[in-house]
């Protein structure tokens, strides 16, 4: 997608990733972690996978021109999904599969901590992340800080080839949030080894890290529904950029972005993951745990800004701000 920009790429494989930068979880995130370790470590193909970093950038979003009617791109397919991220869906050779982090603008920031929100699950399962946010931490480079908002422009991170090693239950096991924390004491470890345990096979997954606005009052002005808009069109684009170069289509999993911790408003949220979807390609668009009157009621605004056959950002952005949507308050997680 032309409005998009990468701003650099890093490579490393698995093994010196994870043995030069092992992360540290402390408490009952780092048992874990060296159950996995032990499981997992000595796999030799770690040799060889490489763990592959890109971040990316849409500049400028209110000059440029972009369009639901681009005649290049496939009208994305939406779907909704019940509960959390199960990872069954995977890249193939018709496909690349990804999969969002819900990210703070410190990438992958709060692995370590006692909060057990979307993002600090995904770090536990996928201990990688958290190796990556140390080795970027180590190494300084400049323009590629571990940040997913640099100088107040979104800058989301898509890490490839992720080894999946430990299972959350957060469906049969009240661990969300900072119920995690409070689950977390010697006593609770044999709930807690039922909730959360190591795989019997590893899976690589690929994920995008990208950070919504957050924590907002009152009614979304034009700049916060543009900051959206452009960490989405950053993070979906960068994937199709990905997948295309395999010659695959792009499937992403999302859900509610943003909506959470954050406190924004779920169906402005969803409605500017399916439009940036739509503009930058995506070939399918799987969102999970929803709600269903938000996600109806987005898609009636999409459908509503493609009837315009609105030509610019500036004016999809103007547009979805003159149905005044409000701020919500956070969940605490």
């Amino acid at each position: 997608m032309k409005c998009i920009t990468k701003l650099g790429s890093r490579k490393i494989t698995v093994r010196k990733l994870l043995e030069k930068y092992k992360p540290d979880y402390g408490g009952y995130k780092q048992v874990l972690f060296e159950r996995a370790w032990k499981k997992f470590s000595l796999n030799p193909d770690y040799e060889n996978i490489v763990i592959e970093t890109e971040k990316y950038q849409c500049k400028d979003i209110m000059k440029i021109s972009c369009s639901l009617h681009d005649k290049e791109n496939p009208v994305t397919i939406v779907e909704a999904a019940d509960g959390f991220f199960d990872y069954s869906d995977r890249s193939d050779a018709e496909k690349e599969v990804w999969y969002l982090n819900f990210a703070d603008k410190l990438l992958f920031g709060f692995y370590d901590s006692d909060m057990f929100g979307q993002d600090e699950i995904q770090t536990l399962e996928h201990p990688a992340l958290a190796a990556v946010r140390k080795w970027l931490d180590s190494k300084k480079y400049k323009g590629y800080e571990a940040l997913t908002i640099t100088d107040r422009q979104p800058t989301p991170f898509l890490v490839r080839n992720v080894p999946w090693w430990i299972n959350v239950n957060n469906h049969d096991y009240p661990i969300y949030g900072w119920k995690f924390g409070d689950a977390c004491q010697k006593e609770n470890y044999p709930l807690l080894d039922q909730a959360v345990t190591v795989r019997q096979s590893d899976q690589l997954n690929n994920i995008i890290a990208m950070a919504a606005p957050a924590c907002g009052k009152g009614t979304y002005t034009e700049s916060q529904i543009s900051e959206a808009l452009s960490a989405a069109m950053a993070g979906f684009g960068g994937a199709v950029e990905n997948s295309r170069r395999y010659g695959k289509r792009t499937v992403i999993h999302s859900g509610r972005w943003g909506a959470g911790a954050f406190g924004g408003n779920e169906e402005l949220l969803l409605a500017v993951q399916i439009i940036a979807a739509r503009i930058s390609g995506v070939d399918h668009l799987v969102l999970h745990a929803v709600n269903e009157e938000c996600l109806e009621n987005a898609m009636k605004l999409v459908a509503q800004i493609e009837e315009t056959e609105i030509q610019k950002a500036i004016n999809i952005v103007q547009h979805i701000h003159s149905k005044k949507y409000m701020w919500g308050l956070s969940d605490g997680n």
